[in-house]
């Protein structure tokens, strides 16, 4: 009759030949098949990955678990009974402060990290998104964070005479003059910078008596425009659907800025993007 002991020693051998035998490697994915995606071409699921070694090895692993960025440090395992089939089980955070140029080592520029969500060519990257215009942050027209008749606006560049100037944003910017004061009358305003003096400036249209019949003032040349805003004479605060219409320079043609303004707008943009993606902020 086999003791207590032998029993128990028995079912730990028996345990131990069920569990399955994991090696583990340290890489780094690689853009094989395209330059800014790791993916494996005609092969979803998979990932090119090279050794972190010298002349190290250049595979393809299975990986539902990260991104598909390049340049990014990751744990490859395989089990003892399925060695042929690699798969990434993490990110290999040990490597990450020395991996030159890794995505997520120089938050929050994060370049190739911001690559992933673009279009190159009209080819787009492995996580590429479509933005809805408002979401863009430059310039961008904002009820305030305190209540009442007044807005926000964020920081940005534009251009101007072939050179870039920066707008470092305002808070709490009172619209209230412009509020009609008779009952049930409206209007709409343009929100601006003035180009010559790199500030807010405001234009009222003229007072109607439905929302219907507003009419919004023409934008003057050479100048800036931000948004178009409504105001009734019973609002409290400016909310969010106040603020009508989006006409910053990235959407509409201004006869002295366009040229200028559209490469320091995009770098702004591909910044803030990445630092809300990895960031939160």
């Amino acid at each position: 009759m086999n003791s207590i002991r032998d029993i128990i020693r028995s079912r730990k051998d028996r345990d131990s030949r069920l569990q399955p035998k994991i090696s583990t490697l340290r890489c780094v994915t690689v853009g094989v098949d395209y330059p800014n995606d790791c993916a494996v071409k005609n092969r979803p699921g998979y990932v090119w990955v090279r050794e972190q070694k010298a002349d190290g090895a250049v595979f393809q692993v299975f990986n539902t678990l990260v991104k598909r960025l390049v340049g990014l440090p990751v744990i490859i395992s395989s089990e003892g009974t399925s060695v042929y089939r690699k798969t990434i089980s993490g990110i290999d955070w040990v490597e990450i402060p020395t991996t030159t140029g890794s995505p997520l080592q120089n938050s929050p520029t994060v370049y190739n990290h911001a690559l992933s969500h673009e279009w190159q060519d009209t080819y787009p990257a492995a996580d590429a998104i479509s933005i809805y215009s408002r979401a863009l942050v430059p310039l961008r027209v904002y009820p305030a964070k305190i209540s009442g008749i007044s807005i926000d606006i964020a920081k940005g560049f534009y251009g101007v005479g072939g050179e870039i100037v920066y707008f470092e944003g305002t808070d709490n910017y009172n619209l209230l003059p412009y509020q009609p004061i008779n009952v049930n009358e409206y209007v709409g305003i343009l929100v601006y910078l003035d180009v010559d003096t790199n500030s807010v400036m405001v234009i009222a249209g003229e007072i109607s008596k439905t929302v219907a019949d507003i009419v919004y003032p023409t934008i003057p040349a050479s100048i800036l425009p931000l948004a178009y805003v409504n105001i009734s004479s019973a609002a409290v605060s400016i909310g969010e659907s106040d603020i009508v219409t989006d006409i910053r320079p990235m959407f509409t043609v201004l006869d002295r800025t366009l040229q200028n303004s559209l490469g320091a707008l995009a770098a702004e943009i591909d910044f803030q993007l990445s630092r809300h993606i990895v960031e939160g902020v």
